[in-house]
């Protein structure tokens, strides 16, 4: 199976857990084949003043085929 990550940044509303999810020009959100391939992006794409600890890196369930 292969593994499937997204990523969230920047807290909307942190008492309930919201985030905003890095999502393409398209509106959909950016699927990352692996966790490595995920920070690799956020690392060569964060703006200044973003903090790297607001990052989540979420492991989603495989697709079935």
């Amino acid at each position: 199976m292969r593994e499937r990550w997204a990523v969230a940044y920047e807290p909307c509303d942190m008492e309930r857990g919201k985030y905003l999810w890095l999502r393409d020009s398209c509106g959909e959100i950016v699927i990352f084949g692996s966790k490595r391939e995920a920070r690799k992006w956020v690392l060569a794409e964060i703006s200044f003043g973003m903090d790297p600890d607001d990052v989540i890196y979420i492991r989603l369930p495989g697709k079935s085929a």
